[in-house]
């Protein structure tokens, strides 16, 4: 995790630290989505946003930025479904090495 979000290995980030993927609510024309927010540096990642209403699943991916050619860079992904429209909502980013 640390490699692909460019974080030092031997540095403790703390929960809330701003160099960690961000999730908070964003209002769009009227209505309240879930957003994450991350800043991705590895350009032999795949970067993969994922979202539920249970966090037993199943998560369904609503975003991936591939690995080869360039690094994502700083991006914030929009939740599909709106804050309410069923009940809780979580969202996770998924790094893998293919």
């Amino acid at each position: 995790m640390k490699y692909a979000l460019g974080l030092n290995p031997y540095t403790t980030y703390s929960p809330g630290n701003t160099s960690l993927p961000l999730v908070k609510m964003q209002n769009v024309s009227g209505t309240n989505y879930l957003t994450l927010t991350f800043t991705g540096v590895a350009t032999d990642v795949t970067y993969k946003v994922q979202a539920t209403s249970n966090l037993n699943g199943p998560w369904t991916t609503i975003k991936t930025f591939p690995s080869g050619g360039t690094a994502p860079g700083t991006q914030t992904v929009q939740d599909t479904q709106a804050i309410g429209a069923t009940g809780q909502r979580y969202l996770q980013l998924i790094m893998t090495n293919p």
